[in-house]
């Protein structure tokens, strides 16, 4: 089963934070003093997904075809990365609902700079590929409302999936709503009462939309709901690392949770978000090429199919067997490889450090305190 059209992997928000130096052994908030190191895993598994998302929109025919159409699975472990490392980076600044405003500006600033660049770039991109000799494909036709409703990723709601610019960002909307979503129910993810942890359950049994038999990706949406166990498994990852699960309780809850995702998503998309909490929660890992591409990932994610698409319009023109074909699209991953980082640079990097200005509590020195 395969994600609204088969381009859709997000996501992609600011998942680089800092932990204790023990990243297993969490016995607390940290005080100011308390070692902090980077969670390289995170940085891998982002940089796996992202990578695994233009594989799949690059490598379309030949033998590693087969294999790389399952890119499209990096969505799901960008909605469970997001979901372990938004609550958990709110819980390391001791967030409190009074924040909210800061917190989603904080947001806004870090995220939408480079994703509002792409879609200039994809406007303009295809007004000058229209102008050019031997043209094949739509005429530019983007009206102000279609525009406008990139701001604040209205397209979720009122737009579908056909009226994003670049179809793959519908999961950057499932991402924004959970941004919404999280900021309000933090007091609940954090809460050690079961009755909270009952209601945040609900909730997501709820918005799922549980179905039986299982339904095609197609018709779940393009709202949070039905995306939200894989969330939550994040979530649940978090509360571990937390202190506030123990081990214990946190793999059959994990096991329950995937067998959820299974019964509404299907099991190889279960799969791959169960196994992406496993090794967020247990195995701490830096590969340096990885990592690597995790700091580019997210506008290796914006980016890669306005670079991809040209890179093999032109050279599929040119070539026609196997090995050459195989080259084309290796030289597509590369160029989109290669404008990410240019991205990264010049656009991201100076909004990212615009927002890790602004902070989120008035009083950094508080603990937190939960239910």
């Amino acid at each position: 089963m395969e994600p609204l059209s088969v381009l859709s992997k997000p996501a992609a928000a600011d998942h680089r934070l800092e932990t204790p130096a023990d990243s297993h052994d969490l016995r607390g908030p940290p005080t100011a003093s308390a070692p902090r190191d980077h969670v390289h895993s995170i940085d891998c598994l982002r940089g796996i997904a992202a990578f695994a998302v233009c594989c799949c929109h690059a490598i379309k025919q030949g033998p590693l075809s087969p294999a790389a159409h399952y890119g499209w699975l990096g969505v799901y472990v960008f909605f469970v990365v997001s979901g372990f490392v938004i609550p958990f980076s709110l819980w390391r600044t001791d967030y409190t609902v009074g924040s909210y405003p800061r917190f989603l500006a904080k947001r806004l600033v870090r995220l939408d700079p480079p994703y509002l660049a792409s879609i200039a770039a994809a406007i303009a991109l295809h007004y000058v590929s229209y102008l050019s000799p031997g043209f094949q494909g739509p005429a530019p036709n983007y009206s102000v409302k279609m525009v406008l409703m990139h701001l604040g990723y209205m397209n979720s709601f009122f737009g579908g999936i056909g009226s994003w610019i670049i179809p793959v960002y519908w999961t950057l909307g499932i991402e924004f709503q959970y941004y919404v979503l999280v900021g309000l129910l933090y007091p609940l993810l954090t809460s050690r009462r079961k009755l909270s942890q009952m209601v945040v359950l609900a909730l997501c049994l709820a918005g799922s939309g549980f179905q039986f038999p299982l339904h095609p990706h197609v018709d779940q949406g393009s709202l949070i709901g039905h995306y939200s166990m894989a969330f939550l498994l994040g979530v649940l990852v978090f509360r571990l690392r937390a202190r506030l699960l123990t081990a214990r309780l946190f793999v059959p809850l994990a096991i329950a949770l995937a067998l959820l995702l299974s019964a509404t998503s299907g099991a190889v998309i279960s799969l791959a978000a169960f196994s992406t909490a496993l090794i967020i929660a247990f195995v701490p890992f830096n590969l340096k090429i990885l990592a690597w591409l995790g700091s580019v990932s997210y506008s290796l994610y914006l980016f890669h199919l306005l670079v991809v698409d040209r890179v093999l319009h032109v050279g599929l023109r040119m070539v026609h067997s196997a090995l050459p074909v195989f080259f084309v699209q290796l030289a597509a991953i590369g160029a989109a490889v290669v404008a990410a980082w240019l991205a990264a640079r010049l656009i991201e990097e100076p909004f990212k450090r615009m927002a890790s200005r602004i902070a989120l509590t008035a009083r950094p020195g508080r603990r937190l305190k939960t239910g």
